[in-house]
C-alpha cells in the first residue's frame, strides 16, 4: 500500500504540476488576451478571468482525486438566489491543496467569481503570479502591516463592486501540530482577526461562507503539494455554514466561530477514532 501511494502521488504531483504549466496557464493568458482583443472593460475581465480560474481549479482537484483516490464529502446548505452574489470566504488551512478544494467545493456553493487573500511568496509563481494579477487578488507579507491591509481593503472593493467574493485563510497559514503548541485550539491557529475586519468595512452587506476542512487523518494537516503520499485513500470532510452579514458583523464572531470549528474538527478527530461508531462531525 505504501509503494502504491508513493507511486500515485508522484504521478498525481507530475500531472498536476504538468496541466499547470502547460495547459491551464497558457489557456489563462489566451483567454485574457482575448477578453482584451475584444476590448472588454476591465469589471468584466476580471470576471471572465476568475470564473476560468475556477473551472481549472476544480477541475485539477477532481483528477487529483482521482489519481489518489481521495474520497470527498461536502455538505453545503441550500442557498437562495439573492444570496448567490458578493459573500466573504473564510477557511482553516490544513494542507496546501486546500486552494483547488475550496474551487470545488464553492462550485457547488454557486460561487465561481472568487478573489483569494494570499500571500506574497505564492503570487511570484509564473502561473499564480499571472492568475493573481488578472482578477485583483489582495498579496499580503502576512506581518498584519497597514500596507496588507490596504491591499486587502482594496481587494475586498473591487470584488465587491465586479459581484465576487473573497477567500481568506484568518489563521495566516497551514495548521500544524507543531504550529499548534502554543495555540488556545486543538486543531486550529488562532485567527487574524484585522484581514477579516478590513474585508467587512468594504464587504459590510455581504454574507459569509465558513468553510470547515477536515481530512480524516490528521497526518495530511500541515502538508505541501510535496508530501501527498499521505494522502493516498484517505476521507476529505468539508462543511459549509452560511453567515448572515449581520451576524457576521457582530463583535467576536470570528473568535466564536473558530471555537465553534475547533469543537467540530474535535468531534470528527474522535470519530474517526473509533471506527465502530457511525457518528461523524459534519
Amino acid at each position: 500500500m505504501k509503494i502504491r501511494a508513493y507511486l500515485a502521488s508522484f504521478a498525481a504531483l507530475t500531472l498536476i504540476l504538468g496541466l499547470i504549466g502547460c495547459v491551464c496557464g497558457p489557456a489563462l493568458v489566451a483567454g485574457g488576451a482575448f477578453d482584451r482583443l475584444l476590448g472588454m472593460d476591465p469589471a468584466w475581465r476580471r470576471t471572465r478571468a476568475a470564473a476560468r480560474h475556477s473551472r481549472c481549479g476544480a477541475w485539477l482537484f477532481a483528477l487529483f482525486r482521482f489519481l489518489m483516490r481521495i474520497r470527498l464529502v461536502v455538505d453545503v446548505p441550500a442557498i437562495p438566489p439573492e444570496r448567490r452574489g458578493s459573500c466573504i470566504v473564510v477557511s482553516n488551512h490544513q494542507h496546501t491543496l486546500d486552494i483547488l478544494l475550496l474551487y470545488e467545493v464553492l462550485r457547488r456553493a454557486h460561487q465561481r467569481d472568487l478573489r483569494w487573500v494570499i500571500k506574497r511568496e505564492l503570487a511570484r509563481a509564473p502561473v499564480v503570479g499571472y492568475a493573481v494579477r488578472s482578477i485583483g487578488c489582495a498579496v499580503v507579507s502576512r506581518t498584519g502591516s497597514l500596507d496588507d491591509l490596504r491591499e486587502i481593503e482594496r481587494c475586498a472593493k473591487t470584488a465587491d463592486a465586479d459581484g465576487g467574493s473573497v477567500i481568506i485563510f484568518p489563521e495566516g497559514t497551514r495548521w500544524t501540530p507543531k504550529r499548534g503548541e502554543d495555540s488556545p485550539f486543538r486543531h486550529l491557529l488562532p485567527p487574524k482577526r484585522r484581514g477579516f475586519l478590513a474585508l467587512r468595512k468594504e464587504m459590510p452587506r455581504a454574507p459569509v461562507l465558513s468553510v470547515t476542512v477536515r481530512w480524516e487523518r490528521f497526518g495530511a494537516a500541515g502538508k505541501t503539494m510535496y508530501h501527498l503520499a499521505s494522502l493516498f485513500g484517505q476521507t476529505l470532510r468539508v462543511a459549509v455554514r452560511l453567515v448572515p452579514a449581520e451576524e457576521a458583523s457582530l463583535p467576536g464572531w470570528l473568535e466564536r466561530e473558530w471555537t465553534r470549528k475547533d469543537e467540530e474538527l474535535a468531534a470528527g478527530a474522535s470519530s474517526a477514532a473509533r471506527p465502530d461508531e457511525q457518528t461523524s462531525a459534519f
